[in-house]
């Protein structure tokens, strides 16, 4: 009985300790289930993040190629302008200072340049076949207009004195309107066989008397408003 008392203790101590042992080991077990689950959570993260940065990435790279994209476009414009201007500077110059040869060059309100040639340097009066000294002053025009790719218009503008010889009505019989229209015509036909501009370039328009840039009441401002505009838009 006395030895049962002795060893009682010592089995008591070890029950406990092993209980210890094994409450220690579950949480244990538990915590690591927890960080498990944790890592788990977070590599989830990691995965939807690492997608979200793909697909940022990509959206980043779309616009650096549409950056770059438009930096070649606006590099190839100005170059484009650039020339074209030079080309207008060294047309003004052959062309004399001053419009000594009735023709002047203009910048347009939107962007681009228009050439405004004097009615009478293109055209006898009521007519609309080109002097020689129009083809001349025109293969000058197509020279300088070469180099650009966009759009050109070919604008015909008259005064407001009526188609009155009986030739002309017969050929022109809707008037002011139709010869202005037959001028930037003939103006567009010369620019596209002998200038070697490309008829996809140029439309053609005629105003006759209805936009005018003088006073028709005089000999002068009807003399200006008897013009041939060939118009280059700025294009984006």
């Amino acid at each position: 009985m006395a030895s049962l008392k002795r060893v009682l203790p010592v089995l008591v101590c070890v029950v406990l300790g092993a209980c210890a042992t094994r409450g220690d080991y579950m949480t244990a077990q538990t915590r690591v289930r927890q960080q498990a689950a944790v890592i788990e959570a977070q590599k989830g993260e990691i995965e939807r993040l690492q997608g979200d940065l793909t697909r940022t990435k990509a959206v980043v790279d779309g616009q650096g190629a549409e950056l770059e994209r438009l930096r070649a476009t606006d590099e190839a414009y100005r170059d484009a302008r650039n020339r074209l201007e030079a080309r207008i500077a060294e047309l003004e110059k052959l062309l004399g200072e001053g419009g000594a040869l009735g023709v002047s060059v203009e910048k347009l309100p939107g962007g681009g340049y228009q050439l405004v040639v004097a009615g009478e340097v293109l055209f006898g009066s009521g007519q609309d076949s080109l002097t020689a000294e129009g083809r001349k002053v025109l293969q000058r025009i197509a020279g300088a207009l070469s180099e650009g790719e966009g759009p050109i218009e070919i604008v015909g503008h008259t005064d407001n004195v009526p188609v009155a010889k009986p030739e002309t009505k017969k050929r022109f019989p809707r008037g002011n309107i139709e010869l202005s229209l037959a001028r930037a015509l003939s103006v567009a036909d010369f620019l596209i066989k002998s200038g070697g501009l490309p008829a996809s370039r140029i439309a053609c328009v005629g105003y006759g008397e209805h936009r005018p840039v003088a006073d028709n009441r005089s000999e002068e401002g009807r003399r200006k408003n008897r013009r041939v505009e060939i118009r280059v838009p700025r294009t984006e």
